[in-house]
């Protein structure tokens, strides 16, 4: 289970400092690729000899996608709860 989170980038940070270094919000590479093995097979993620990055607007794809899965789920089961409660 891959969080999506805030962080700074590690080069920002060496060169401007921690105050000085913007936050991003996204999905730490590293950790995707630790979670998903094979996850250089699919098209939002890239490794370029040992820098790895995210394809965002493939990655939200992704995301939507099992979104609106967990809500039709949920909404079965809320109509079965429903039923039980008439």
């Amino acid at each position: 289970n891959v969080e999506w989170k805030s962080y700074k980038l590690k080069s920002a940070v060496d060169e401007k400092g921690e105050e000085a270094a913007r936050t991003h919000t996204g999905l730490i590479a590293e950790e995707v690729y630790k979670a998903i093995p094979n996850a250089t097979s699919y098209g939002f993620f890239c490794k370029d000899n040992e820098t790895l990055s995210i394809r965002y607007q493939e990655a939200q794809a992704i995301e939507n996608a099992y979104l609106r899965e967990e809500i039709k789920l949920l909404r079965k089961e809320i109509d079965a709860l429903k039923k039980k409660v008439k």
